[in-house]
């Protein structure tokens, strides 16, 4: 974690599109790409907040090519929360609209009617 900040010359600029990020743990109230059950809770934060600064660059220079998933009870994202359980399901909640997120950064139709998501038979939890 630290403070690596990324820059406006570093490389990876221009070649991110879209990412998508499930309880991060470095969660801030208040960043516009927030979502999740915690979008307007100002108090909760992960457990390693991002500095104002690298929320700064981070906002200017990726935020409209970002969505982070928060839930309130989050144990890694939003504390006080104590769930794990909330922590490691958020694929369950947020796939959908993930996918269309990153289907218009790339240019795709994301008609709800041609999206067809696969899933694996099982899912294994290691």
């Amino acid at each position: 974690m630290g403070s690596f900040i990324l820059t406006c010359k570093t490389p990876q600029k221009k070649t991110v599109a879209a990412a998508i990020i499930m309880g991060d743990p470095r969660h801030v109230p208040g960043e516009p790409f927030q979502r999740g059950t915690t979008v307007t809770d100002t108090i909760s934060k992960g457990v390693f907040p991002r500095l104002n600064r690298q929320e700064d660059i981070l906002v200017k220079h990726y935020g409209s090519r970002i969505l982070s998933y928060c839930d309130a009870k989050d144990k890694y994202c939003a504390r006080p929360g104590n769930s794990s359980i909330v922590h490691a399901t958020y694929v369950f909640r947020y796939k959908i609209p993930a996918v269309k997120f990153v289907l218009k950064k790339l240019g795709h139709d994301e008609d709800e009617n041609k999206l067809v998501v696969v899933e694996p038979d099982d899912y294994k939890w290691y």
